[in-house]
């Protein structure tokens, strides 16, 4: 009698895990299965750290446990330098400013994705080495008088240095102030 009480307990338990577990196992299956990637955004879809497609906005479907979506912005972005330390030609000291405009076309967010793994990292493993350089580059070109009255040239002198700087790094849209 003692012994049958002690192997229904045992195997109540065991159903009670053996349900436990399954229903675990859906829950992980059908929340990891799918993903929403928003107007504005693409997404890396990676298979155990592989990249495996492009995800256009909306709803989409992945293995769980396997597979991973990375979003990536292709909105308009701003970077932002505010006290940039520079010498004209002849010697003058000056502070200047400077903000660049990009946005990552979504045809080419696997590769911002794969050289950069994400907007944040490309703009300070990018932008923020190669900004303060071509100001100030640029700037050692023009006199202090003639970088004010010639600013507009000026502007598209650090434009396009810039430009040619990070050529090929996923810049759609650039324009400094």
């Amino acid at each position: 009698m003692l012994k049958n009480d002690i192997s229904k307990q045992t195997t109540n338990h065991l159903n009670k895990i053996i349900l436990v577990s399954i229903l675990l196992i859906l829950m992980i299956s059908l929340y990891g299965s799918w993903y929403t990637v928003d107007q504005g955004e693409r997404g890396v879809l990676l298979r155990n750290g592989k990249i495996i497609d492009t995800a256009e906005p909306g709803l989409g479907f992945k293995i769980p446990l396997m597979d991973t979506v990375v979003k990536i912005s292709t909105q308009t972005h701003t970077a932002s330098y505010q006290a940039l330390q520079a010498y004209s030609r002849d010697q003058q000291p000056a502070t200047l400013r400077a903000s660049v405009t990009f946005s990552v076309p979504p045809d080419r967010v696997e590769e911002v994705y794969a050289k950069f793994k994400g907007i944040d990292s490309m703009v300070s493993r990018l932008l923020d080495r190669q900004v303060p350089t071509q100001v100030e580059n640029i700037f050692g070109k023009y006199t202090a008088i003639s970088a004010v009255q010639e600013r507009i040239k000026f502007g598209i002198d650090v434009t396009d240095a810039i430009t040619k700087s990070i050529k090929g790094f996923g810049n759609d849209h650039l324009g400094t102030d």
